[in-house]
């Protein structure tokens, strides 16, 4: 046996090996695993560690990194997700996510990021959507390029473009065009800012408009 059939000898058996270990969780039925994934799509129910997807990984109970070429998603996904497509997490999400068009879901904790759209139920911490971002409750920071919308923010709104605020904004809230529909209990910061109910602090912009107010320019105090 020459040295060239040897090495290729040698390099298919070693394929071959790492192709079966591969393949120990491909199939589609779901199940509990811990340990290693690699395959184009992952069905499972529980997993815990380290799965890699070339397209999608989908799961009930999600707990460490999963990488996905087009889609990430769990019920409930503890660590870090990374989707080239999305990534959901439909009842909760505890740590750090991308999606590389959207993010989004139901309870977030954490960092989330959508390179086209964030959209979430409860967030705690920060997200972040390019050109659009909408959660119904945030504690924390809610950002986007464009415009962000949010029925309740406690802590801070920000956008580029235009930030809607749809009940109760407690903190600030910072955009060329300001808008909230009823409370604010902090400040508005931009070009116009405009508040349909009382505001209980200030509004910062060239335009201010707000019930029982002066509405100055520039500086515009609540009641």
């Amino acid at each position: 046996m020459n040295i060239g059939t040897f090495c290729i000898r040698r390099t298919l058996a070693l394929s071959l090996i790492v192709l079966a270990a591969c393949m120990g969780r491909a199939d589609t039925a779901k199940e509990d695993y811990k340990g290693f994934l690699l395959w184009p799509y992952v069905n499972e129910q529980n997993v815990s560690g380290l799965s890699i997807n070339l397209f999608s990984g989908s799961y009930e109970r999600f707990s460490g990194l999963g990488i996905g070429g087009f889609y990430q998603g769990a019920e409930r996904f503890n660590g870090v997700a990374i989707g080239g497509l999305s990534v959901i997490g439909s009842e909760s999400f505890k740590g750090f996510s991308i999606g590389g068009i959207a993010n989004g879901g139901g309870r977030f904790e954490g960092l989330a990021m959508g390179g086209l759209a964030f959209f979430i139920d409860s967030l705690d911490g920060w997200g972040w959507g390019g050109l659009f971002s909408d959660a119904k409750k945030v504690n924390g920071w809610h950002d986007s390029v464009l415009f962000s919308k949010a029925d309740i923010v406690n802590g801070c709104q920000t956008s580029l473009l235009f930030a809607y605020t749809v009940e109760c904004l407690r903190g600030a809230q910072f955009a060329l065009f300001t808008y909230a529909a009823n409370r604010v209990e902090g400040c508005q910061i931009g070009l116009v800012n405009v508040a349909s109910g009382r505001v209980s602090g200030v509004q910062i912009g060239l335009i201010n408009v707000a019930p029982g107010t002066w509405n100055f320019p520039l500086v515009n105090p609540g009641q």
